[in-house]
Formats: structure tokens, sequence, C-alpha cells
């Protein structure tokens, strides 16, 4: 009896689980896909030196030919230096010049005169006070020529005092009036000697005093 209530309870048992298996989703299970180990070799020398011959060069583009620019090489070119002029002797010089200037004037009047032409000599009286004119100016003669200066204004004043009287004298003598005429050319020639005097002192005090300035 005992016996056979063992089996039913076994066959309940198994049918239960019969059930469950049952009511369980199946999941399929595919093939298994064998792994194909590749077997890795190392490159062999003679690989390795064909890759290396294939290693592309690198590409040198060729740059376009420009035309060449010739540069002038810069040339600094230096200031010559400017010759610097004694002050004395340049000095010395513009007064001397400017005393020829004026006597070589006072020469002309008295050619013309004594060549008793009269015409000529007011031409050459107008050309004499042209010149003084241009050359009375002393004012810019330095300070330590004080001398010089005062002896040139006293050397213009007598050279005008000349010129004043050959002008007169020619044109009393082109009216005929010839006595009259020789009284200013006296006074003309005092006038020119006065001028003289005062041409020697300047060039005088220039040559015994060449480094003054």
């Amino acid at each position: 009896m005992v016996r056979y209530s063992i089996m039913i309870l076994v066959l309940f048992a198994g049918v239960l689980l019969a059930g469950c298996v049952q009511q369980a989703p199946v999941t399929p299970v595919g093939p298994e896909v064998p792994v194909i180990e590749i077997p890795t070799t190392e490159p062999t020398l003679a690989v390795e030196e064909e890759m290396v011959n294939q290693t592309p060069e690198p590409v040198q583009v060729k740059e376009p030919d420009l035309p060449e620019t010739q540069v002038q090489p810069v040339i600094t070119e230096k200031p010559l230096p400017t010759p610097t002029a004694d002050p004395n002797l340049a000095f010395r010089d513009l007064v001397l010049t400017k005393l020829d200037l004026i006597q070589e004037g006072k020469k002309k009047v008295l050619s013309a005169w004594e060549a008793e032409d009269p015409a000529l000599t007011s031409s050459r009286v107008d050309d004499l006070r042209h010149l003084i004119r241009n050359n009375n100016d002393g004012s810019t003669f330095p300070k330590k020529m004080d001398y010089v200066r005062l002896n040139y204004y006293d050397f213009i004043d007598r050279m005008t005092q000349f010129a004043d009287n050959f002008k007169q004298a020619a044109s009393l003598m082109e009216r005929g009036e010839k006595s009259s005429a020789n009284s200013y050319v006296s006074a003309g020639i005092m006038a020119g000697d006065r001028a003289d005097i005062s041409d020697k002192r300047i060039r005088v005090f220039l040559i015994d005093h060449p480094a003054l300035l």
C-alpha cells in the first residue's frame, strides 16, 4: 500500500515538471562558429627592403623662374668737406676788391678827361657812381676792423666828391666853359688824392694785422 502511494507521488511530480518545461521559452542556440586564428608572421627582410624601395619619394615642385632683379648697391656719398677759409684772408680780399673796383673807375674818368672828351668823361663818371653805390656799405665789417671801416667810409666820401666834381667839369666843358671846368677838375683831383690816402691806410693796416680776426 505504501509502495503504491510513493509511485503515485512520483508520477504526480513528473506531470508538474513536464508542464513547467513546456511553458518556458525555448532559446534557439545557433551553431557555434569556429574561431579561425590567423597566424601573424613577421615580414621577412626581403619584404621590408621591397617596402622601403617602394616608399614614394617627395615630389619636388619646381618654382617658377622669376626675373632676376638687379639690386643697385646703395652708395653713400660722403659730402666733400667745405674748405674753411681764413676769415682774415676772406675779409682782406673783400675790402681790397672793393677798393680796386672803385680805383679802376677813377682811373677811367681821368683818362677820359685827359682825352678831352667831355661826353666820355660824363659816361665814365656815371659808371664810377654805380660802383660807389654798390660798394659803399661797411656795416658788415667786423668790430675788430673799426679802423678799416672808418677809413673805408672816408674813402667812399672822397670818391663821391671826385665823381661829382668831374661830372660838373664835363658838363661845363660841353658848354665851352673850360676855365670854370678846370676849377672843378682841381677840386676833383684833390678829393681823389685824399681818397688815395684812406685807401693806403686800409691796405697798410691789413698787412700789419694779418690775423686780427
